[in-house]
């Protein structure tokens, strides 16, 4: 199904993207035995055309698995957002929906280099000195998993020793299997802890540092 933007969304994010403090690269990873991956594409050429800050590099995995490897990415269509700083910010599936706006805001995110936090919730990210890694499984026709996958987003961007991986779960049905996943958002981090819903980062934050002490044990 082609992918398309009205010409009113296009000059928004147009000028959305022309505020960006610094550059941003989105790599954009297809497969040839992948369902979605045209779509993906078509979504990558279309925002590659509305700013100079942001640059689209595309790659399929047969022809380079190592930039897969080297950015931690194993299922497709994939899209890593990278900015300022060395960040994993990896997008499975298809951002439409309200989906679409996680992919905005986290290029925004990654062009500043400091996504907004409270002071509290950055504390707890900030200390974080051993690997994490989030997955957060959503859809694009549920309004409260843009809020988890935003959350889980930032932290990667705030720290290194975070990896967060953003799923559209119905397009990876074996993991909704592994996960038992009946609704979303839904939320694992370093394989130990699992909660659903969206609620204030902090508690996410919190979250984040109870996966990190039971990986400990």
């Amino acid at each position: 199904m082609p992918v398309r933007m009205d010409e009113k969304t296009r000059q928004q994010l147009t000028e959305l993207f022309d505020q960006m403090e610094g550059d941003v690269t989105l790599h954009v990873f297809t497969s040839e035995e992948c369902a979605y991956c045209e779509e993906a594409e078509q979504i990558a050429d279309i925002l590659d055309g509305l700013s100079d800050k942001l640059r689209v590099e595309k790659w399929r995995h047969e022809e380079s698995p190592a930039k897969a490897e080297e950015l931690g990415v194993d299922k497709y269509p994939a899209m890593v957002i990278q900015g300022r700083k060395p960040a994993r910010c990896r997008y499975y599936g298809l951002p439409v929906g309200y989906e679409f706006s996680v992919l905005v805001d986290t290029i925004l995110d990654a062009a500043g280099g400091e996504p907004s936090v409270s002071e509290e919730t950055l504390k707890i990210i900030s200390g974080v000195s051993q690997p994490v890694h989030i997955q957060v499984f959503v859809s694009p026709t549920c309004p409260y998993s843009p809020i988890s996958a935003r959350t889980a987003f930032k932290f990667a961007l705030l720290n290194r020793n975070i990896s967060s991986d953003v799923i559209e779960a119905t397009e990876f049905p074996e993991l909704v299997q592994k996960y038992q996943i009946r609704a979303v958002p839904k939320i694992i981090i370093n394989e130990v802890v699992q909660f659903e819903g969206a609620g204030p980062e902090e508690d996410f934050a919190k979250k984040v540092l109870e996966a990190v002490k039971l990986s400990e044990r």
